[in-house]
């Protein structure tokens, strides 16, 4: 088996609100137990991160600058480790991500997860999901959301 590259993949994530503080949290398809996370994924060669931000929500949660507004930016880049079981040469040792917030601006209806990577949505709350996500993930969500709390609601 080839070595891990030994570096963090650049990436982003989204928190998308109601603007009532509820966040939008996606359930992972390849898991057997119900794994919940933020829409997230690494940047393409040469995209910058408000790019890689609306290509990600797209793909993964079927929302566009249409249906959302981009309301925060994170102000610093925040990294998790992954295990070494899901360490690879695509993603090395882990994601350094900087955070968007958006705010839904259409009917809950235009959230359509990809069928492929999430198959299930529910509007949770910034403490609830870090209960939820998984472990390896969690202090840069909680880092993420301190940082983001006054854009998150």
């Amino acid at each position: 088996m080839a070595k891990p590259a030994q570096y963090f993949r650049a990436g982003v994530v989204i928190v998308v609100t109601d603007g009532k503080g509820h966040i939008l949290a996606l359930r992972r398809a390849d898991r057997t137990e119900a794994a919940w996370q933020l829409p997230q994924g690494g940047l393409e060669a040469d995209e910058n991160p408000e790019h890689g931000m609306w290509r990600e929500l797209e793909e993964e949660a079927g929302l566009s600058r249409a249906t959302c507004e981009h309301v925060a930016t994170s102000e610093r880049w925040h990294a998790y480790e992954l295990p070494k079981a899901y360490r690879s040469k695509k993603v090395g040792l882990g994601q350094a991500q900087r955070w968007f917030v958006c705010r839904l601006t259409a009917d809950e209806s235009a959230i359509t997860p990809d069928g492929r990577e999430f198959v299930e949505w529910k509007w949770t709350t910034a403490d609830a999901l870090l209960a939820e996500v998984v472990e390896f993930r969690r202090s840069a969500y909680a880092a993420a959301f301190a940082e983001l709390a006054e854009a998150i609601g």
